[in-house]
């Protein structure tokens, strides 16, 4: 009835909540902080999380959630005033029917060309590149196209599936993301409360090098793993680089959210929707490049200040915080058409985290995984027993 628990992230805590509540004697080791990429810093007066992070609110992530009494608190991002930057330029950012039909972005043949493939959403085979290739013939369509893709999915890469793609899109425009207060540290500190009342045994800074008998669930990245077991996992990490504000006053506090168009890049005041600021007055934002596979996160930068430069002028006299990320690793893989590791992909063990099984993507992904090599060693029990 014992199971070893290597990685303290939102999957290694969520199976340790899961099979404690059910009976099991767990103990999760962490060799670090836990929380992982969802830990959040306190700076200034600022809670960062490790760049822009979102919940989706009809995600699988929220039933595991829910199913552990777990209701996450925070705010939905308003979607009226949205901008688009493209060629140097703010444009109004379409997000419905209305402000599709009256954008200076798109011409009216990308407009007749968008509308339908977004209220359609087929979950087409093969690349969402190809797809999209294939599909749309305008560039400034598809560029549209691959900006919307982009926010939804965090990823920026020509192998993304077109099928794991629109469906995560379809999540976003169902009940839109959540911008959790107090930062996602909230939700660690939820999953380990949770993990310790059930009886699970948490360990902090402790290093596991070879792995333990019985029951182990490795909720670690695909690095770590290979490491542990000799297994080889083929998989491609998503990534960005974050630069990561907290300003003092916003010059124009009425543009909060920008999408770049024809470049890969994301703008949005985070304390807008969500309680992260531990004072008033302060604006935190999050500024972000989806980096592609061949990208060098460090020479983003410039192009991270000129997106701040034309969303708020003058932010520099209002610093009072700031952070850069340049290689933040989003996602430990992206989505391919031939899938991701499934849970029992080296034996011996179960595999948990966001690179891990087939639903979903991100925390998504991270917490449906973690549920299902818990219920993997609920069920290997059940056999026991009989």
């Amino acid at each position: 009835m014992k199971t070893t628990i290597i990685g303290g992230g939102l999957a290694g805590l969520t199976a340790a909540a899961l099979l404690a509540r059910a009976g099991r004697q767990v103990t999760l080791y962490e060799k670090s902080h836990l929380g992982g990429r969802a830990r959040t810093v306190a700076s200034h007066g600022a809670l960062f999380n490790e760049g822009p992070h979102a919940l989706y609110r009809a995600g699988h992530g929220m039933k595991v959630l829910r199913r552990l009494g777990i209701e996450p608190e925070g705010g939905v991002p308003a979607l009226s005033g949205n901008l688009a930057w493209h060629q140097g330029r703010l444009h109004a950012l379409p997000v419905g029917v209305v402000s599709l039909l009256s954008t200076s972005l798109l011409s009216a043949a990308d407009k007749l060309a968008v509308a339908p493939l977004l209220a359609r959403l087929d979950a087409p085979e093969g690349t969402l590149e190809e797809w999209l290739c294939r599909t749309v013939r305008s560039d400034t369509a598809r560029d549209f196209l691959r900006a919307t893709f982009r926010v939804a999915t965090y990823a920026n890469d020509p192998a993304l599936s077109a099928r794991a793609a629109v469906r995560q899109l379809k999540l976003a425009l169902k009940a839109n993301v959540l911008y959790l207060d107090r930062g996602w540290q909230s939700l660690v500190d939820a999953l380990r409360e949770k993990a310790a009342a059930a009886g699970a045994r948490i360990v902090e800074h402790e290093r596991v090098d070879t792995l333990p008998g019985g029951d182990v669930i490795l909720a670690v990245s695909p690095q770590a793993a290979t490491g542990l077991t000799g297994a080889a996992f083929d998989v491609r990490p998503v990534r960005a680089a974050c630069l990561d504000l907290a300003l003092a006053a916003l010059p124009q506090p009425r543009r909060s959210f920008a999408l770049g168009i024809d470049r890969p890049l994301y703008f949005s005041v985070h304390s807008r929707a969500a309680k992260v600021a531990q004072r008033d007055g302060l604006h935190v934002i999050h500024v972000a490049k989806y980096l592609g596979p061949d990208d060098a996160g460090a020479a983003a930068l410039p192009e991270l200040e000129a997106l701040c430069d034309a969303m708020q002028p003058g932010w520099r006299a209002h610093v009072a915080a700031r952070r850069f990320l340049p290689e933040m690793v989003v996602s430990n893989a992206v989505v391919t058409p031939q899938g991701r590791p499934a849970i029992d992909a080296v034996p011996g063990v179960l595999l948990a985290g966001d690179w891990v099984g087939p639903e979903g993507m991100l925390a998504d992904a991270a917490l449906a995984s973690a549920q299902a090599a818990a219920e993997r060693v609920l069920e290997r029990s059940m056999k026991a027993v009989a």
